[in-house]
């Protein structure tokens, strides 16, 4: 079973108690915001698109890949668009806490379910200013790390665990392994969590609703047919075991790039580490 290997492997190799292993990325992000619109208790917008009060807004950036929107609208809930900084292209932690700290003209605190940080092309910061605004009000954090396997922080001390990776910043991290990104399956995607409860909703709501491990035509909750396949698997074990070197590789064909534009840095951005 190369998908349940692949969700042992990755689990093992990044530090997570649970792997949840999907189709995509963007299913990923589907089934995970779907199981946090369960576990609030919110329910999902209906076909005619009422805007019920309590279904549940998510605080994501503006400037994105459309997959990032599109999975929290697929789960039922409404993308609260926040902006990016210049300098990461990632959401602007700064903005985002004075939209907290204003009195809500667009929608009220109770609607907010919770915060996407998506690490654009593998930067994993403000992560960590993101996180505690999560704590602060409550929050679910949920990373779309897709092309940011591996990353890390440095100088991270925020918490206790051995592991210094910034998706541990996250209630739970998704991946995708589509052909651009650090680990390639094809397709193919995950979640990771250390919620036993969250975990457990995912491999629920992945496999069409269905109670954790059942093939019965017992559907407990709105679902999707989100698994990942064999073949697909199978890639991305290999390009798994051979992370490291992929990472260093990129690294240097990055650093090569770098080197060739600097002399255009006056009407070009170069984003370095």
């Amino acid at each position: 079973d190369n998908v349940k290997l692949f969700e042992e492997c990755f689990a093992r190799r990044f530090g997570w108690k649970h792997c949840i292993a999907t189709s995509s990325g963007t299913t990923a992000g589907e089934v995970v915001w779907s199981a946090v619109r369960e576990l609030l208790g919110h329910t999902p917008h209906s076909c005619q698109g009422n805007m019920s009060r309590n279904r549940g807004f998510v605080a994501t950036p503006a400037c994105a890949f459309v997959a990032t929107a599109n999975c929290i609208l697929a789960s039922g809930m409404i993308p609260w668009f926040v902006d990016v900084e210049l300098e990461t292209l990632n959401l602007s932690s700064t903005l985002l806490a004075s939209k907290f700290q204003s009195h809500f003209a667009e929608i009220e605190l109770g609607d907010i379910a919770g915060i996407q940080f998506v690490a654009t092309m593998g930067k994993p910061t403000p992560i960590r200013e993101i996180a505690k605004i999560a704590d602060k009000h409550d929050l679910y954090l949920i990373g779309d790390f897709c092309e940011a396997h591996g990353a890390v922080l440095k100088g991270q001390t925020h918490y206790s665990w051995d592991w210094n990776y910034a998706d541990r910043f996250c209630d739970a991290a998704i991946y995708s392994f589509y052909a651009a990104h650090m680990i390639v399956g094809g397709e193919g995607g995950v979640i990771c969590t250390n919620d036993n409860e969250l975990a457990e909703m995912c491999r629920s709501i992945k496999s069409h609703g269905r109670p954790v491990g059942s093939t019965y035509f017992d559907f407990q909750m709105l679902g999707f047919n989100s698994k990942w396949n064999e073949l697909c698997a199978a890639v991305a074990l290999e390009s798994l075991e051979r992370f490291d070197e992929t990472f260093v590789k990129r690294r240097e064909v990055r650093q090569k790039l770098i080197e060739a534009l600097s002399p255009m840095e006056d009407e070009l951005i170069l984003y370095r580490d």
